[in-house]
């Protein structure tokens, strides 16, 4: 099961409640049931329900006997609201977790349609495209078969603000935590941000005239403030963090803003794979598959991490793990692992565990993860929630340290 190993042993971060995949939702024990909200999980597999009796916070929810179309069930729409929605075989979703729905379309297909969480279509349209969207769903990309552009549409499918973005294969996005935003990297060197009206408030261009270059990566900090860039620039895989600096024109004449190199971080590897790492405006998380390290951006230090615990980069054993091909005090190397930021905090995957540090990197407590062990970390509602979501639940937690305002 999610639990803290004790409440004692997390002060920081309050448990609010359980969501079992299953069978409903589950208040905290301690403190009472701090607001539960509406939110969208897609599930490949979903068990019989609870019987009813057992306590579980709901009633036990009605099992549907079909999809809406009376096809075989093949996924399966999980959220508080409304009771479990079946989705037939063959079907492809894109649910955003705080939105209000979820868009729907074939894997070669000629339409994308979004759909009302009781499966009601509000809208269909003639797209050929796979939707992505921030975790509100206000801010909907459309990926076409060679990422070379990249369309954009408001929630009702209308094309919205700059209405495309065009480059030489787009190789990641990102999506700010705390704002409807995103960042689209290319991999010749372009990379943008857009902001929730769908403007580019950054247009940056990576210049290497005199090595080769290839943007592989990118992270977009929660306020879309601070944008972090993985790439190959010769034989030197590195990041390269960029800070918007304000309004330089942006508005009315949609300029972007200007920008400034917050840092430039030289890896120790070479990484032929995308990488996740995430960023905000105090520093970088990286979750590489042999090891974890956070980059001071502000206050603090630099700390490279041996599986959950940490010391300083410049102790020499640490430094000498650095090098290491061998995972770094994790049971197993893994091209992913989960990583998160938001404001002022981090989350990152150690095995069975999340890991929360604070703002300059200092690891605060260690949530253990059961069930499969695979989660991720997601975006609550409010300032400092986060949900970590597995195969068979989803919780939600919320950071408050003890000089928080």
């Amino acid at each position: 099961m999610f639990w803290p190993r004790s409440y004692d042993e997390a002060p920081a971060v309050p448990f609010l409640w359980r969501y079992e995949l299953s069978s409903g939702i589950e208040s905290a024990r301690p403190p009472a049931l701090a607001g539960l909200v509406p939110f969208n999980l897609i599930s490949a597999a979903r068990a019989p329900v609870r019987p009813a009796g057992e306590p579980t916070g709901l009633e036990a929810e009605p099992e549907p006997q079909t999809t809406p179309d009376s096809k075989e069930i093949g996924l399966w729409l999980l959220g508080p609201e409304s009771p479990p929605l079946g989705l037939a075989k063959g079907t492809r979703v894109f649910a955003p977790f705080l939105g209000n729905g979820f868009f729907q379309y074939a894997k070669i297909g000629r339409e994308l349609s979004f759909r009302a969480r009781n499966g009601e279509e509000l809208w269909r349209k003639p797209y050929k495209a796979y939707p992505v969207s921030d975790p509100g769903g206000d801010l909907v990309l459309l990926l076409t078969g060679d990422n070379n552009r990249i369309d954009v549409i408001d929630p009702s499918g209308n094309p919205f603000g700059v209405r495309s973005v065009s480059g030489n294969f787009m190789t990641d996005l990102d999506f700010a935590n705390r704002r409807a935003a995103a960042a689209l990297v290319f991999s010749t060197g372009a990379v943008t941000v857009l902001n929730e009206e769908a403007r580019a408030i950054l247009e940056y261009e990576h210049a290497s005239p005199d090595q080769p270059l290839f943007l592989k990566s990118c992270a977009l900090g929660p306020d879309a403030r601070v944008v972090a860039i993985h790439m190959l620039a010769g034989d030197q895989d590195r990041i390269v963090v960029l800070g918007l600096e304000g309004d330089a024109g942006a508005g009315e004449a949609h300029r972007p803003e200007k920008y400034s190199v917050l840092r430039t971080i030289d890896l120790n590897a070479t990484y032929p794979h995308l990488l996740h790492f995430a960023v905000n405006r105090h520093g970088l998380l990286l979750t590489a598959p042999n090891r974890t390290e956070y980059f001071a951006l502000a206050s603090g230090e630099d700390r490279v991490f041996r599986g959950a615990v940490a010391a300083p980069v410049g102790d020499a054993e640490q430094a000498t793990n650095r090098n290491r091909e061998s995972a770094d005090g994790l049971a197993s190397a893994q091209i992913y692992r989960p990583v998160f930021a938001d404001r002022d905090y981090f989350i990152f995957g150690a095995d069975d565990a999340a890991v929360l540090l604070n703002h300059e990197g200092v690891a605060m407590t260690r949530l253990i993860v059961g069930g499969s062990g695979a989660f991720r970390v997601l975006p609550g509602p409010n300032d400092r929630q986060f949900a970590l979501h597995t195969e068979e639940r989803v919780e939600m937690y919320e950071y408050a340290p003890a000089d928080a305002e």
